[in-house]
Parts: C-alpha cells; structure tokens; sequence
C-alpha cells in the first residue's frame, strides 16, 4: 500500500503542478496509521527548506468553494 500511494501522489504532484502532496491513510476502527507519503519527500531534519503560505483567493475555486476573503474595505474604529 505504501510504494502504490507514492506512485500515485507522484504523479499527482506532477499533473497538478503542486508544490507538495501528503497523503495520511488510517484505519477508523483500530486508529492505526496504515500508509503516510510526502512528495517530494519530506525531511524534518532540513530547517531551511521552508515555504510561504497564502491565503486562498478566488483564483483558487476549484479548490474551495466559498472565497475566504471580503472583497470591499473594512474599516475598523478604535
């Protein structure tokens, strides 16, 4: 199970352009980890290989399905 999920996301990470994929598969009933798969492979040990996150936008819709931003200026009074 774990070589084929690392095949998959490998192609995955291809056909999707992403940055990175992570795959977490778990059994409900027992809770035991049954395949987990980073790619490109990812090493905790490498604290310098960072990224930046960004917040999801409309340019993002086939991801999410409402926008997760308000679009017109909010004023706060202090």
């Amino acid at each position: 199970m774990q070589k084929e999920i690392e095949n998959i996301i490998k192609g995955y990470h291809e056909y999707l352009k992403a940055d990175s994929i992570s795959v977490l598969v778990y059994d409900p009933y027992e809770g035991k980890v049954k395949a987990s798969a980073n790619y490109p492979n990812f090493n905790p040990n490498d604290y310098n290989n960072v990224f930046e996150k960004e917040a999801l936008n409309i340019d993002n819709r086939e991801i999410i399905d409402d926008i997760t931003y308000i679009d017109i200026p909010v004023y706060i009074k202090t």
